[in-house]
């Protein structure tokens, strides 16, 4: 009975001392960290996209423009802009970029007159310039969740810069 006891008490504080450990740290994004390329979307047109921390530890800048063919989800050529996030995930060797963006209403458009909103995820392996991500296109103001209306791939350079 005691052993059974002293198991229990030690399935009770292994991971309390377990959550005393310290902390990993994640770095922060230098105030000066700028990333800026022209990507390929989907074999119909480019996007030329901008990365910059605003701050060390606060959301990033992100700037989309479209130049192409956007298979009718909003306007060609607008220029988007948003808040963003940096992901890293260290064990994977991989960063993930994120940003809400929002683009008026495309009457002729498959969200007719509703404003859409486009969720941008784009991913780098360790230290290479390259990345692959999506434009993820949601009918409606604020809407970054459900089913997308369409997907633009993303894939292409987008080196650091000064």
């Amino acid at each position: 009975m005691k052993r059974i006891a002293s198991f229990a008490l030690l399935f009770l504080v292994c991971p309390l001392l377990a959550s005393c450990s310290v902390e990993e740290s994640v770095s922060p994004l230098a105030p000066d960290t700028r990333f800026a390329g022209t990507l390929s979307m989907d074999l119909r047109g480019t996007a030329t996209v901008r990365i910059e921390a605003e701050r060390p530890e606060g959301p990033l800048s992100v700037t989309v423009r479209v130049e192409g063919e956007t298979l009718g989800l909003f306007a060609p050529g607008a220029e988007l802009s948003g808040l963003g996030t940096e992901e890293p995930f260290p064990e994977a060797s991989l960063t993930l970029y994120t940003a809400k963006l929002a683009a008026p209403a495309y009457p002729g458009g498959a969200c007719g007159a509703e404003p859409v909103s486009i969720a941008l995820s784009l991913a780098r392996r360790g230290e290479a310039s390259r990345v692959a991500g999506a434009l993820a296109v949601y009918c409606g103001e604020g809407q970054f969740t459900g089913t997308p209306k369409g997907m633009l791939r993303l894939s292409g350079e987008l080196p650091r810069t000064p």
